[in-house]
């Protein structure tokens, strides 16, 4: 009897504290990031993504014309994030890149209008870019992995 309610009051304080971390019982809202520690539906972290099926996933439903939105995380050096979010509605694409978590960065959020997103592929890399963008940059790549070990970054921080 003594044991039994030892082994239920164990039970109820780990259940009590898995719920009061958040983590294992938040469930992803349609539009919103899917992974809960990183804040993003996309995760590089110097060339080691997670996730890579999603930016996929909104590239299918943008080539589609259907309504998608996608952030995309880099992690700095330091261990600091940059978001990427991009957003496509009713045949406009809508991009924000956020630098205000990287503590050496701007800490500005920039917000562009892009005409299109495309992905190439070669022997040695990967691109995810964006083209007709409004700003200093008309074209640029919101996703660039490389085959290339050699010239992949490590931190120690992440």
């Amino acid at each position: 009897m003594l044991i039994s309610k030892l082994v239920a009051a164990i039970i109820s304080l780990g259940l009590l504290t898995v719920n009061c971390s958040g983590n294992a019982l938040i469930t992803p809202s349609p539009g919103i990031a899917t992974d809960p520690v990183h804040n993003a539906d996309v995760i590089n972290i110097h060339g080691s993504v997670k996730h890579l099926e999603r930016l996929d996933a909104f590239m299918d439903q943008m080539q589609r014309r259907q309504d998608a939105s996608v952030v995309i995380s880099h992690y700095t050096i330091e261990g600091d994030p940059i978001y990427h979010r991009i957003e496509y509605r009713n045949g406009a694409m809508n991009v924000e890149y956020d630098t205000t978590q990287d503590k050496f960065g701007s800490g500005k959020i920039i917000s562009y209008t892009c005409q299109t997103m495309d992905k190439s592929e070669t022997d040695t890399e990967m691109k995810y870019s964006l083209h007709g963008c409004s700003g200093e940059a008309p074209d640029w790549d919101v996703l660039h992995l490389s085959y290339d070990v050699s010239k992949r970054i490590t931190s120690p921080f992440i």
